[in-house]
Order: structure tokens, then C-alpha cells, then sequence
């Protein structure tokens, strides 16, 4: 609906009959005001009439005069936050309030014949699938390399355009200026998913299909009152959640309220103590939320450059590999089960005695068998497979990959006597199920406790079990508690098995120190 116009304002009776007459309204807007120089002070009403007479005509005055209006709009709209409030009259605070209105409306507004935005299909990793669904709360935590930011982004572009119009903040705890924001990464995003033409990157903005917008701000520059304005938007991603302050998030949980709001947590844990970890792993999560864990293993796209960084760290540093590749806490050192273990290549004498152990996989766990020997006070590791989602019929080819498994003794997870008679019946005939009962794990861990364990850099999951493998800690005070954490040990379960014969009393005089 056209705004009236009255003889209170000088000049404009003129000026609007043009734009009623001139499809071209943004030209006549540049005349107006003599090109750009005008541009950070002009009149809100005059940009407002302009739209009013665009909007309807958008193919008949071409693409120029409307993107002339558009750079006009968001650098009047760009020098009015600029000013601050302090410096604007409350008729022209409400001025720009209507003009931000009137441009959000007109974005809204597709162009005349213009096609649906299709969307090429998604490659995300399929540990991410648990976050397509809708959910008050979304988080995934873990180790670098493991590509959370890059899903992350790539779902936040995806659901601009599915759930346009969307407005959606970016958050970190400090930010001092965009080079600290994930805006690079959602422009690059945007250009790999061929949707340049449908978003507009501005300076401290991405503006989105039909009037949405991304911006990125700092929750530490933030109080009760100007965080208010955050209550419309729809998503509030946090990056680096492992540094929002309890103060911060406090304020931002209540705050994105929106019917069908989201709140996304990407970070990489520290500590059991930080505000975030203890929303999501301190006890139960808070109501409606999807988390996952995911680490470099899970990331198809992990690069050779960050895979010779990590096996650096694996093989000098295994407290640092376990925090900063594999997600585990900083102070998890402490709580560590295994300190008697070493990374190093080595020769595997011709008449060492072959040990195997098995741990079958479960849904999404995996199917593992380790070759070890002894010599003396210690254990050599210098085989391992390896593989997640294995079929029953694909287990005697993943067996095959370590020579002599046919041959040797296999002791496996005795849970499974259907997978072990199925071994049996394809040529693995010298495999048994494990011993179990009470105290059968502890004892088995304090076993292997007591071996110097050499592991062949080959056997990488078994080195990112020992260097993960804890006892739990209590989530409110961090103190150690007796019992082991029974996540991330199927490798050490299998080596656990292999060595079961010799624990319960059928090992040779070399043993007789254990």
C-alpha cells in the first residue's frame, strides 16, 4: 500500500509521482540524491517509496535499478547502527525500523518465473545424520580434523535456503573482530554449494534468500538489555563452545525463543567443568537435544597434511594426541588406566608365539583382532583389524588381513556364540569364547597394567584406545572414581582376550613375576 503523501513534506508529492510513474524507481532515487554521495544519509521514506513501486515490477525495470536500491538501502541501514542511538531522533529510529521492515518484505518477495533453489545432495558424514532432524539443542563435540565447524556451516546454508526467510547469529564468547567468526567459512559454504547468486555477503552481514540474514557477534559484549534484541532470530550458533562462560549462556538460552528456535554447540572439550559439557555431558541433556561425538576418524575429507600432524602427536605426546585429536579432556592424563605403553616399529621374531583376541561389533561399534606376543615382562602388539558395520559374512575376510589368524589361538567376546560357531564353520576352527564373570575386566586390565606394551605405529586404533582408555571421573567434582569408562575399548577388549589364556595360569617360568 502507498504511503499517502502530504503537503507536510516538502518536495516529496513531486518526487513520489515519479516512482509511481517510473519503473525505474531506484534511478530516479540515484538522480535524487546525485549518486552516491548521498547515499549513508539518505531518507528512509524515499527508499521506502522505492520499494513500493519495485516490488510489483521487478522484470520490468531489470536487475541494475533494483541492485542500486539494495546497495543504497543496506548502506543507509549500515550508517543508522553506526550512529548508535544516542545520535538519532525517535522518528528516525522508527524510520529505519520500517525501512529495515520494508527491505526484509521485499526479499521476501520472489521475482516474477523465478525457479525454486535446488539444492545439490548433501555428502555429510553419516556421523552427523542424528542432527538433520529438528531439535531445540544440537551439538557435536570431539578432537580437530574431525569437520564440525565445515558441517556445521554447511547445514546452517542449507537450512537458510530450505527455511528461508531464517536469522540465524553466530556467536563466540570473544569476538573482537570477523577474522575470529566462522562468516569465511560460511562464505565459502555458500560458493561450494553454487548458491553465490542467492545470498549477498556484506562487510558484518550475509544477507539470505527471501530477507534472511546471518550476523556474528560476541556474547562477552553483550548484556541483559542488548541481548534482547537476539529474541527474534531462529538459530544461535555457538563456535568454540568450550569457552562460553556460564554468565553467557545463561543469557542466550532464554533468549532464542522463537517457536522452533535452535540452539547449535560445535567446541572441542577441555574441561569436564566448562558450562557447555556440563549442559550436554554433566548429567542428563537438557530436553529435545541431539549430540554427537565425532573425531578425525569419522571425517572422509581428512587431509594427508593434518593426518602427519596427528601421527606426530600420536607417537611424542599421547596426552596431547588424546585431547587435542581425539577429544578428551585436558586433565584426563590423571585418570588414565594405561601409562605403560610405547609407539615404535619393531621386528617380529620368526618363533614368536602368536596371541589373538576378537571383539565383535554391535550397531555401530566395531569388529576388531589383534595379534600379539610376549617376550619376557613385555607385550608386543603388531597387528591389528579393524572395521566398523562389518557384515557376519565379512568377518573371516577382515580376519584375513592378519597373517597366521587361521593358525593361531583366537579367544573372542564369548557374547556372541552365534558369530564364534560361524568362525568355526569357515576355517577359523581354533577360536573360543572369553572366560567371563565377576571382576573378569579389572582383572584383565591390571594384566595388562603389568606389561612394558609395545605397540606397532600400524595398530592406530589400539593406540587411540590406551591413550583414551580412563577411569570414570564424578561430573560435578572431577574426582576419580574405581570404575572404568566402558566406551572407546574394543580394541583393548580384544587385546584383553588375547592375553586371557596366560592370565589364568598358562604361562611359561618367564611369567612366573606377574
Amino acid at each position: 500500500m502507498r504511503k499517502k503523501v502530504t503537503r507536510s513534506e516538502p518536495g516529496r508529492a513531486g518526487f513520489a509521482g515519479r516512482l509511481r510513474r517510473h519503473a525505474r524507481a531506484a534511478a530516479t532515487c540515484a538522480r535524487r540524491r546525485l549518486g552516491d554521495a548521498g547515499m549513508r544519509d539518505m531518507p528512509p521514506w524515499i527508499l521506502i517509496h522505492c520499494f513500493a513501486v519495485v516490488a510489483g515490477r521487478r522484470h520490468q525495470g531489470g536487475s541494475k535499478p533494483v541492485r542500486r536500491l539494495t546497495d543504497r538501502t543496506e548502506a543507509r541501514l549500515a550508517s543508522g547502527a553506526a550512529t548508535g542511538r544516542a545520535g538519532r531522533t525517535s522518528r528516525t529510529v522508527a524510520d529505519l525500523l520500517r525501512l529495515d521492515q520494508a527491505y526484509c518484505d521485499f526479499r521476501c518477495r520472489p521475482e516474477a518465473g523465478e525457479a525454486a533453489i535446488i539444492l545439490p545432495p548433501s555428502d555429510l558424514a553419516p556421523v552427523f545424520e542424528p542432527l538433520l532432524q529438528p531439535s531445540r539443542y544440537k551439538g557435536a563435540y570431539g578432537g580437530r580434523g574431525s569437520g564440525k565447524s565445515h558441517a556445521f556451516a554447511e547445514l546452517l546454508v542449507r537450512r537458510c535456503v530450505e527455511a528461508a526467510p531464517l536469522r540465524v547469529v553466530c556467536i563466540r564468547e570473544v569476538q573482537r573482530s570477523l577474522d575470529q567468526s566462522v562468516k569465511r567459512l560460511i562464505e565459502d559454504k555458500i560458493q561450494a554449494l553454487g548458491l553465490g547468486r542467492h545470498f549477498r555477503v556484506q562487510a558484518d552481514r550475509i544477507l539470505g534468500p527471501g530477507g534472511g540474514r546471518i550476523i556474528f557477534q560476541g556474547m562477552q559484549n553483550h548484556t541483559a538489555e542488548s541481548i534482547k534484541s537476539l529474541e527474534g532470530y531462529d538459530i544461535a550458533w555457538v563456535e568454540e563452545a568450550q569457552a562460553l562462560s556460564i554468565r553467557s549462556l545463561d543469557l542466550l538460552r532464554p533468549t532464542i525463543r522463537k517457536p522452533g528456535s535452535e540452539l547449535w554447540f560445535t567446541w572441542n572439550p577441555t574441561q569436564a567443568s566448562d558450562p557447555v559439557d556440563a549442559l550436554f555431558r554433566g548429567g542428563p541433556p537438557p530436553p529435545d537435544a541431539a549430540l554427537v561425538r565425532v573425531n578425525w576418524s569419522d571425517n572422509p575429507h581428512f587431509p594427508a597434511v593434518l593426518q602427519a600432524e596427528m601421527e606426530w602427536d600420536r607417537a611424542r605426546d599421547p596426552d596431547k594426541h588424546q585431547h587435542v585429536w581425539l577429544g578428551g579432556y585436558q586433565t584426563l592424563s590423571e585418570a588414565r588406566v594405561f601409562r605403560n605403553w610405547t609407539v615404535e616399529p619393531f621386528e617380529t621374531p620368526a618363533d614368536a608365539r602368536f596371541l589373538f583376541g576378537a571383539d565383535w561389533g554391535f550397531a555401530r561399534d566395531p569388529t576388531v583382532l589383534v595379534r600379539c606376543f610376549v617376550q619376557g615382562r613385555t607385550l608386543f602388539v603388531d597387528h591389528e583389524a579393524h572395521q566398523v558395520g562389518c557384515e557376519i559374512d565379512r568377518t573371516p575376510d577382515l580376519f584375513d588381513a592378519i597373517p597366521g589368524s587361521r593358525r593361531g589361538p583366537i579367544i573372542a567376546d564369548s557374547s556372541r556364540p552365534e558369530t564364534i560357531s560361524y568362525m568355526q564353520r569357515n576355517g577359523f576352527g581354533s577360536i573360543t569364547g572369553s572366560t567371563k564373570g565377576a571382576g573378569s575386566v579389572k582383572e584383565g586390565v591390571e594384566f595388562l597394567k603389568a606389561h612394558d606394551i609395545r605397540v606397532h605405529p600400524r595398530c592406530r586404533h589400539l593406540i587411540d584406545e590406551l591413550a583414551l582408555y580412563s577411569y570414570r571421573t564424578h561430573p560435578k567434582t572431577g574426582e576419580i572414581q574405581s570404575e572404568l569408562e566402558d566406551r572407546d575399548n574394543h580394541a583393548v577388549d580384544a587385546l584383553r582376550y588375547a592375553v586371557e589364556g596366560l592370565r589364568r595360569g598358562g604361562y611359561d617360568s618367564s611369567m612366573k613375576w606377574v
